[in-house]
């Protein structure tokens, strides 16, 4: 894990660690941030980013975040529209809602990790794009999305 990106609903600025902070640090404000939650959106997140977090805060030694609920919108994408592809970059687009930035592709986070300072340049600009494509798509897919958490609480989501 190099880094995150992450907002609360609603609210303007996104948040971004990496490693070139410091490991123990950014794992521990991301775990902040999920112990806060009361429901996490992300897209493939149940099936890669959550569990890789998870692995990251047992090897550090930290506890599990405090129960939140996910919400993964490539499942909503998935099983309620037909897309001819489900990635978020082509669904953003379809939607007109806009695009993640262009990159190299994995390439990207092999210069990251090799330490290039051009790559971790850009490397912010990248994910904290893709939290703002995804709150884009969340609110879209709301009324779609299938046993959606109460959001009668006056409470965050991330």
């Amino acid at each position: 894990m190099l880094c995150w990106a992450a907002k609360w609903l609603d609210q303007e600025d996104v948040m971004f660690s990496s490693i070139m902070g410091g490991r123990k640090k950014m794992l521990q404000r991301i775990h902040k941030l999920l112990d806060e939650a009361d429901a996490v959106v992300h897209y493939n997140g149940s099936r890669f980013d959550i569990p890789t977090l998870n692995k990251e805060f047992l090897e550090a030694g930290m506890s599990p975040p405090s129960p939140y609920a996910q919400i993964d919108l490539l499942k909503t994408a998935r099983q309620q529209f037909r897309f001819p592809s489900n990635k978020l970059d082509y669904v953003g687009r379809a939607l007109g809602l806009g695009q993640k930035v262009s990159h190299e592709g994995f390439e990207l986070w092999i210069k990251c990790m090799n330490k290039d300072k051009d790559a971790w340049n850009r490397m912010p600009s990248y994910a904290c794009q893709n939290v703002l494509l995804l709150e884009k798509v969340y609110k879209l897919f709301l009324p779609w999305i299938k046993n959606h958490p109460n959001r009668g609480v006056d409470r965050k989501s991330t």
